[in-house]
């Protein structure tokens, strides 16, 4: 009984779904497609105006900051005299 599911997946297929096509608006759907242009012509100066020396050093801050909270994570949620009370009112 490890595939009851699968009549219930292909019903499911089957269905259509009219909320979806009234999405896109007429003016959307009788929109020129944009104008397609090589690469030579691009400009790609403006992406890289980010000096490579400081790229590393927002990279570096962003790695610590994600290992300090990395590590936040790990300790105990609750703290030892917390838990020691809570064990003794259990008993």
């Amino acid at each position: 009984m490890r595939f009851w599911f699968v009549p219930y997946l292909a019903l499911a297929a089957c269905t259509t779904f009219p909320e979806l096509d009234a999405v896109v608006s007429d003016r959307a759907k009788n929109a020129a497609f944009p104008e397609l242009i090589s690469l030579e012509t691009m400009n790609f100066d403006a992406v890289s105006t980010q000096d490579v020396s400081q790229v590393a050093q927002n990279m570096s801050t962003r790695v610590t900051n994600l290992r300090n909270r990395s590590a936040n994570l790990k300790r105990p949620v609750i703290d030892r005299a917390t838990k020691q009370r809570m064990l003794r009112g259990v008993q």
